[in-house]
């Protein structure tokens, strides 16, 4: 019995001292995160660094979904298309209701002749008109600047369409005679 209650005993001490180890690891990831952010100039490039190195070394990172995010927009910002394929496709993974990264995946993957990327595509595009044909039901929220918006919405939504024309196979070229 005494056996039996040091046992347990020590297994409750062990716990508790691997639960404080678990808060702290955060609040010390977070400041060297910080530390490390505070660092960098506003260039993406740099910043996508920075975001890069820290997930090496915190390959666990509660806050990997919001960084590999930054990654992806800061990398269309720097127009660095493998990194927008890599971290967009994964942040498209977790979440699909994003249509500025569906559209920039999407246009970057049809770039490819692969059939397996155009199929990736197809299904970006189709998902990012769907987001397009719900906010066009929707409608703007505000009265104020409502033509603008519905023009963009209109773009958008011609660019939606226009991705899923260009995918390899759907565009026929005439025979000539």
């Amino acid at each position: 019995m005494l056996i039996r209650k040091c046992s347990l005993l020590a297994f409750l001490l062990a716990a508790s001292s691997l639960l404080c180890q678990a808060q702290k690891a955060p609040e010390a990831e977070n400041r060297e995160l910080q530390s490390a952010l505070a660092e960098t100039t506003n260039s993406p490039s740099e910043l996508i660094r920075t975001l890069e190195r820290h997930l090496q070394k915190y390959p666990n990172s509660t806050q990997r979904d919001e960084i590999e995010r930054a990654i992806t927009k800061a990398a269309m910002e720097s127009n660095d298309k493998p990194r927008i394929l890599l971290y967009g496709e994964r942040a498209l993974q977790k979440n699909m209701d994003q249509p500025l990264i569906l559209e920039r995946v999407s246009q970057i993957l049809l770039e490819s002749d692969d059939p397996g990327t155009s199929a990736k595509a197809l299904k970006y595009s189709v998902k990012f008109e769907e987001i397009l044909r719900a906010l066009e039901k929707e409608g703007p929220s505000s009265k104020r600047n409502r033509a603008q918006l519905l023009e963009e919405l209109d773009r958008a939504l011609g660019r939606s369409l226009l991705l899923q024309a260009r995918r390899p196979g759907t565009w026929v070229r005439p025979r000539r005679r």
